[in-house]
């Protein structure tokens, strides 16, 4: 799979995502420093789909299908103590990840104009972005201490999330 980190952010792009705030203590440094999301503001999460659909087309409607979408699931918890790669991002990949993939599933289902990453890629991988290597502050080299240190999550994982819906 190639990089999702590779779809550049628009203004006036949606996303839907599930905050894992309970992350931010083992993740929050590296994102700060290494995901454009965090110098956003989005805290830690996994992506359910983006893009979405443009802001202007988000109204009253689209939230209560969204709302009765999400109701339709079971709340789940899932753990992040397993570190993965794709060819530039380190994350953090969720354990169940199935739940997360049902729901991007279901929300393509009813917007099928709006795949995951723009239709870029065939699979969905659910993951939670700890560091985009193509930021050049790691200084001493890519990856560095945070490669190191996402290869030994257990030192440090964060206590298992639980996603309530919604």
């Amino acid at each position: 799979m190639t990089d999702p980190a590779e779809v550049p952010f628009r203004g006036g792009q949606t996303a839907l995502v599930v905050k894992v705030p309970e992350a931010e203590p083992a993740v929050g440094r590296w994102r700060e420093r290494f995901d454009r999301a965090a110098a956003m503001g989005v805290q830690a999460h996994v992506t359910v789909l983006y893009p979405f659909l443009d802001s202007g087309k988000v109204d009253g409607l689209v939230m209560d299908r969204l709302r009765g979408l999400f109701i339709a699931h079971a709340a789940f918890t899932a753990r992040f103590d397993r570190c993965g790669r794709f060819p530039e991002v380190l994350y953090l990949a969720p354990e169940p990840g199935d739940p997360f993939k049902r729901l991007t599933e279901a929300v393509v289902t009813l917007w099928p104009e709006a795949p995951p990453y723009g239709g870029r890629f065939a699979e969905i991988v659910p993951h939670l972005t700890v560091a985009d290597l193509r930021i050049r502050r790691w200084g001493g080299g890519r990856g560095g201490a945070c490669a190191r240190r996402c290869a030994r999550p257990s030192d440090g994982a964060p206590p298992p999330a639980r996603a309530t819906l919604p």
